[in-house]
């Protein structure tokens, strides 16, 4: 049975900061280590760790990426697509990876619904993770819609904006200058 999910609310930056790190922590102390193991279902092991990475992205706030979330959130929209048309073969579903690697896929859970989260974005993410590894193949494509739709309003609790623009300028990695653009911890 998962635990009921508790979001921190922040008074200052530097409590944020501080929350923020405590759930990167969680996540890289512990599913990080399962997902980047060897896996039998090794395709399934990617499209996951792309889930993953799009919690890991968020727990940046208002620094997060928005440009890295889209690519993940197209690595997870393409498995669900050759999930939800069946043109995908047995060895990369999530089906197989629940047979061949259970004690890995149990742990994930087991760890993903102890996952603390700090707003309502990582949320998202944190349940989207679980559908996935459930194999809950419309609550994943509901839970992407969610954080795809993020991208077109502002997202004033994190700071990130719509379309992925700050001052006039598109982010990416190559955008960042200077170490106050990203620095968060």
């Amino acid at each position: 049975m998962e635990k009921e999910t508790v979001i921190i609310e922040a008074t200052d930056v530097r409590e944020c900061s501080w929350i923020f790190r405590e759930v990167f922590d969680f996540q890289n102390t512990n599913q990080e280590k399962i997902i980047h193991q060897n896996w039998e279902a090794a395709s399934v092991r990617f499209d996951l760790e792309g889930a993953g990475d799009i919690f890991r992205e968020l727990t940046k706030g208002k620094f997060s990426d928005a440009g890295y979330i889209g690519e993940k959130t197209r690595r997870v929209d393409c498995l669900l697509k050759k999930l939800e048309s069946g043109m995908i073969h047995p060895a990369d579903t999530i089906q197989r990876a629940l047979e061949r690697d259970t004690n890995k896929v149990n742990r994930l859970i087991e760890l993903w619904e102890q996952q603390p989260v700090a707003n309502n974005e990582q949320e998202i993410a944190r349940r989207l993770n679980l559908a996935l590894l459930r194999n809950d193949i419309a609550g994943a494509r509901n839970l992407l819609a969610q954080i795809q739709n993020l991208f077109w309003a502002d997202w004033i609790g994190s700071g990130i904006q719509s379309l992925t623009t700050r001052q006039g300028r598109r982010l990416g990695h190559g955008d960042r200058r200077g170490k106050e653009n990203y620095e968060v911890f």
